[in-house]
C-alpha cells in the first residue's frame, strides 16, 4: 500500500502522483453540496481517464473503469472510523487519508 499526500487545506486542487512508474494529474474538489470529496483522474496531459469520482471510505475508487491508461492498481480512501472524508481529515495524518494499491504481479 502506497499512501497518496494530499492537503490538509485546500478545497480544490491538482497535482501530480506517480503511480506504477507511470504519471498522473488528480484533481481533488470538495463539493459542498454534498459534503464529499470528488476526485478526477487524468493524464499527464490532462486528458480524462475517469472524473466526478464521489469518494466513499473503504470503496475502490473507479473500480469500473475500463481505460488502458488508468492506473492497474486501486486507489482507496482508508477510514479510521468508516465514514467519508470532510474537508479538513482527508490527508495521510488526518481521519482519512487516500491509498493505492499495485495490482498484483
Amino acid at each position: 500500500m502506497i499512501v497518496i499526500p494530499t492537503s490538509a487545506t485546500e478545497a480544490h486542487y491538482e497535482q501530480i502522483t506517480e503511480l506504477d512508474g507511470r504519471a498522473y494529474l488528480l484533481r481533488f474538489d470538495w463539493v459542498q453540496r454534498w459534503s464529499r470529496w470528488t476526485l478526477g483522474i487524468y493524464t499527464e496531459n490532462r486528458e480524462p481517464i475517469r472524473t466526478g469520482c464521489a469518494l466513499q471510505a473503504n470503496w475502490p475508487i473507479a473500480l469500473r473503469v475500463r481505460d488502458e491508461r488508468a492506473p492497474a492498481g486501486a486507489l482507496i480512501v482508508i477510514s479510521q472510523d468508516g465514514d467519508a472524508p470532510g474537508l479538513t481529515d482527508f490527508h495521510p495524518r488526518g481521519r482519512c487519508f487516500l491509498a493505492y494499491l499495485p495490482a498484483a504481479a
